[in-house]
C-alpha cells in the first residue's frame, strides 16, 4: 500500500473527508494484534520478525507524514470565519431611526385647511410664496395672426359661406388676436387650481364658464361634446381620406405623416392645402365653359375647399381657443388688466371677443402679480353680458356642474356653484367638488352626464341662492371660509416681517377697504386746527392727543403700500408744456 491511498482516485484529488482518509491510512499502517503486542504466528513469521518490525516503523513514519499533510489541507479548506453580528442595541444608539416629518396641516398665507386643496404643497403658488420660481413665465403659442392672414372668399359666394354658417363656427374668424400678453396669462395661470377648475383671487374664485364661451365666441355650448375616441385611423386610411377630401397627393401625404410621426397634418401644410384648393375652386368658377368636365371640377374643388376650411376651423377650436378665450375673459371681467383697443364699429351681433384688440405686453408677470394681490372687489365686473342678452340669451346648460371635455386631451371641471356672482347670485360656501365631478369617469360617461345634466349634474334653484343686489354680495361666512381653504395672495412677506396667516390677511383686507389714509389725515388736521384756534386747557390738549393717536392706529397697523399710478400720456404732455413755459419765462 502506498502513501497515495485516500488522496488520489484515477489521477484526481480525492474529495473524501479527511477523517475517513486518516482512518484508512491508520488501518494499513498498524498491524493487527493490538497495541504494541506481538502476534503469534508460524516459524517463518518469527524468522522474518526483524524485517517486519522495520517495515512497521517505516510505515508509521509514512503515516505521520500523511497525517501532517491532511492537517495542512484541512487548514486550507476551512471556510472563512463568519462576520460577527453587531449588537442591535449598540447600533440603535449610534444610528437612531429617522423620525418621519409631521403631516402638513397648513401653509403660510393659506390654506390652513387642506380639505379643498390637499395637493397645494406641489402647486407653483407654494413655490412663489417661498420666493422660488419668481422669474419664470409662459411662452404662449398664438396662431391668431396666421388665421387672420388667410385669403377668404368674398361674402357673396354663398356656396362657400352657407356651409360654414351651418357648422356654427364662423364667428371664430372674428375672435383671433395678433398679440397676447404673456405676463398677464402667466400671472393668472399661476392661480389656477385643477381641483376646482377656478382661479383663486383675493376677492373669491373665478373661472371661464359656459356662458362666457357662448357670449365671447358665439359658438354652441349644448349638444354632444367633441370626442375623438374610436376615430383613430391607420396610415393607409389617412392617405385615402386626405386624397379624397383634401386633394392631397399620397406621396406628399406620406412625407407629412412621416414628419408628424402619425396620421396627422401640421398647420403649415394644412394652410397650403387650403390656399391651393381655394385657387382651384375660384379658377373653376370663373371659367365660362359649361361642359361636364368643368362642372365636375368645380364641384370637386368646392367640396375639397369646404373640407379643408372645416379642418382649419376645427383646428382653431381645439388649439387656439384656450389662449384667446382666456385673454378675452380677462379683459371683459377685469377692465384694469390687459392693454387693448376697442373696435369702433363693433356691434352686438358679433362675438364679445371681437370688441377687443389686445396689445403686446411684457413677458414677465411681476407687475400683474402685484396688482392681483392688491385687487379689490369693486374692480371686477362679474356680469358683463347684460347688454348682450338680446343676441346671446342665457342658456340653462350653463348651470351644468361636472366634467367638460374638448377632444382627448382637454378635460376640466365646471362648477357654477363656486362662482355664483358671475351668474348674478349671492356667493355662498359651495359643496365639495367630488359631489358632481366624480373620479374614475371615462369620456363616454362624461358625455352622457353632460347630455343628461338635469338628472344629477345640475345646480338647482335652492343652490342658486338669492339674487345679488350688488355684484359683489356674499354670504357673511364665505370670505372667512375662502381664506382658510385657499391661497389668495402670492407675494410672500418682506424678509424680516412676521408671517401672515389667513386670519391676518383678512384683517389686512378689511382694514384696507375701510382705511382711507387721505380722509383720516384730513379729518385729523381739521379737528386739530379748530382746537388750536381756541383756548385749550392742559387736560383738553391731552384728550386731543389721545384721540389723534387712536384715529391714526388703523393707518399704521394695517397700512398696505400702494403702487403710485402711472401718469397718462396727456398728463406728461401738460407737464412738458408747463416746464417749457417756465423755462421760457426764466430766460
Amino acid at each position: 500500500m502506498t502513501d497515495e491511498v485516500g488522496r488520489q482516485r484515477g489521477g484526481w484529488k480525492s474529495r473524501a473527508r479527511s477523517s475517513t482518509r486518516r482512518e484508512r491510512v491508520t488501518e494499513v499502517a498498524i498491524p493487527r494484534g493490538g497495541k504494541g503486542k506481538e502476534v503469534a504466528g508460524s516459524t517463518s513469521e518469527a524468522q522474518d520478525e526483524p524485517e517486519s518490525q522495520h517495515e512497521v516503523v517505516a510505515e508509521a513514519q509514512d503515516v505521520d507524514e500523511v497525517n501532517a499533510e491532511i492537517e495542512a489541507e484541512e487548514k486550507d479548506e476551512q471556510p472563512p470565519p463568519s462576520p460577527q453580528k453587531k449588537n442591535p442595541r449598540t447600533t440603535r444608539r449610534r444610528n437612531p431611526p429617522q423620525v418621519a416629518p409631521p403631516p402638513v396641516t397648513g401653509y403660510g398665507g393659506g390654506p390652513s385647511d387642506l380639505s379643498l386643496l390637499p395637493s397645494f404643497g406641489k402647486h407653483v403658488a407654494a413655490s412663489l410664496w417661498r420666493g422660488e420660481c419668481v422669474g419664470r413665465y409662459l411662452k404662449c403659442m398664438n396662431n391668431g395672426k396666421k388665421v387672420n392672414d388667410f385669403d377668404k372668399p368674398d361674402s357673396n359666394l354663398r356656396w362657400f359661406w352657407n356651409v360654414v354658417d351651418a357648422s356654427g363656427l364662423r364667428p371664430l374668424l372674428k375672435t383671433n388676436y395678433n398679440h397676447v400678453d404673456w405676463g398677464l396669462l402667466t400671472a393668472f395661470t399661476k392661480r389656477w387650481h385643477p381641483e376646482t377648475g377656478t382661479f383663486y383671487l383675493p376677492i373669491s374664485e373665478m373661472t371661464i364658464t359656459l356662458d362666457d364661451v357662448s357670449c365671447l365666441l358665439h359658438i354652441p355650448i349644448n349638444g354632444k361634446m367633441l370626442n375623438h375616441v374610436g376615430t383613430a385611423c391607420s396610415m393607409a386610411e389617412g392617405k385615402d381620406m386626405c386624397e379624397k377630401y383634401l386633394n392631397f397627393n399620397r406621396d406628399d401625404c406620406k412625407q407629412e405623416f412621416s414628419k408628424m410621426k402619425g396620421a396627422h397634418i401640421g398647420f403649415p401644410k394644412l394652410e397650403k392645402i387650403y390656399h391651393a384648393n381655394l385657387s382651384q375652386a375660384l379658377e373653376a368658377e370663373n371659367n365660362q365653359e359649361s361642359d361636364d368636365e368643368t362642372s365636375v371640377k368645380l364641384t370637386r374643388g368646392i367640396g375639397v375647399l369646404l373640407d379643408s376650411h372645416i379642418c382649419l376651423t376645427t383646428w382653431m377650436l381645439q388649439v387656439a381657443r384656450n389662449v384667446e378665450i382666456t385673454v378675452a375673459c380677462i379683459m371683459v371681467h377685469f377692465k384694469r388688466f390687459g392693454m387693448r383697443f376697442l373696435v369702433d364699429d363693433y356691434t352686438h351681433q358679433e362675438p364679445v371677443a371681437a370688441k377687443f384688440v389686445p396689445l403686446k405686453g411684457a413677458k414677465f408677470p411681476d407687475e400683474h402679480r402685484t396688482v392681483l394681490d392688491r385687487m379689490e372687489v369693486d374692480e371686477v365686473t362679474f356680469c358683463p353680458y347684460e347688454n348682450h342678452r338680446h343676441t346671446r340669451p342665457f342658456v340653462d346648460i350653463s348651470w351644468y356642474s361636472g366634467w367638460i371635455m374638448c377632444g382627448n386631451a382637454m378635460i376640466c371641471s365646471h362648477f357654477p356653484e363656486r362662482i355664483l356672482r358671475q351668474y348674478g347670485h349671492v356667493q355662498s360656501i359651495p359643496r365639495a367638488p367630488d359631489v358632481s365631478a366624480k373620479a374614475g369617469m371615462n369620456r363616454f360617461s362624461i358625455d352622457q352626464g353632460f347630455r343628461e345634466y338635469l338628472t344629477h349634474n345640475y345646480v338647482t334653484e335652492e343652490m342658486h341662492g338669492p339674487r345679488a343686489q350688488n355684484g359683489f354680495d356674499t354670504d357673511p361666512e364665505y370670505i372667512a371660509w375662502f381664506y382658510q381653504v385657499s391661497h389668495p395672495k402670492l407675494w410672500p412677506p418682506i424678509q424680516g416681517n412676521p408671517p401672515r396667516p389667513s386670519n391676518v390677511l383678512i384683517v389686512e383686507d378689511n382694514a384696507n377697504e375701510k382705511c382711507d389714509v387721505f380722509e383720516i389725515c384730513s379729518a385729523i388736521r381739521t379737528e386739530v386746527r379748530e382746537k388750536l384756534d381756541s383756548d385749550l386747557t392742559l387736560e383738553e390738549a391731552r384728550k386731543l392727543l389721545e384721540k389723534v393717536y387712536g384715529d391714526l392706529e388703523p393707518v399704521t397697523t394695517y397700512s398696505v403700500r400702494r403702487k403710485r399710478k402711472r401718469h397718462s400720456g396727456e398728463g406728461k404732455k401738460k407737464r412738458k408744456k408747463k416746464r417749457s413755459g417756465e423755462a421760457g419765462l426764466s430766460h
